[in-house]
């Protein structure tokens, strides 16, 4: 039963997970990685945060996420739109280590910009909502259910500002990503 201790400004790097934070434990046994003090986890074009989050992995590959307390999910899509994600808690699903289902518990909100067929945003779709559950599918919103008295609005995107487009908390560091092994000395 091995287990990992890393502490004070400690990150990892697969090529489809990235991670920062200021300590990680890392159980063998059971494929979990628990991550403290600012973490920070990359998964392609996700950039996910809280207080402090869980990675269970099953044969190399993440299935789960737990994030707790403040937890972020941001999604770029281009230099400027992100679709983000926040609320306490939020847990995460994965299949072939893409994010399929998130679920949000308490304070939840979602930003997501609308793409039509042709390639083109439409708008921007906020919604406040106590409990949300999310499907995605190539990083795209498919479904979305709200639990307990949703409040959204949509904004078409000859109206939208900058401020529309930004959940309070919202932060994009890739700087912080480490783009191979050797970024993690």
């Amino acid at each position: 039963n091995r287990k990992i201790y890393a502490y004070h400004h400690v990150k990892t790097f697969k090529t489809d997970l990235q991670t920062s934070s200021d300590s990680i434990f890392y159980s063998l046994k059971d494929s979990v990685m628990f991550l403290e003090g600012n973490p920070i986890i990359w998964t392609d074009s996700n950039q996910i945060s809280g207080d402090s989050v869980r990675i269970i992995l099953k044969e190399g590959k993440v299935k789960e996420l737990q994030i707790r307390k403040n937890a972020f999910i941001c999604s770029r899509l281009d230099s400027t739109k992100y679709n983000q994600i926040k609320g306490r808690d939020i847990d995460g699903f994965f299949e072939n280590n893409a994010l399929r289902v998130v679920e949000i518990w308490g304070n939840g909100e979602a930003l997501y910009f609308i793409e039509e067929d042709s390639g083109f945003y439409s708008g921007v779709y906020r919604v406040n909502c106590s409990n949300i559950k999310i499907w995605i599918d190539s990083n795209k919103v498919e479904k979305v259910t709200f639990y307990e008295k949703p409040n959204a609005e949509v904004i078409p995107i000859d109206q939208i500002n900058i401020y529309d487009t930004r959940l309070k908390g919202f932060m994009w560091v890739d700087k912080k990503r480490p783009r191979k092994k050797e970024d993690v000395k």
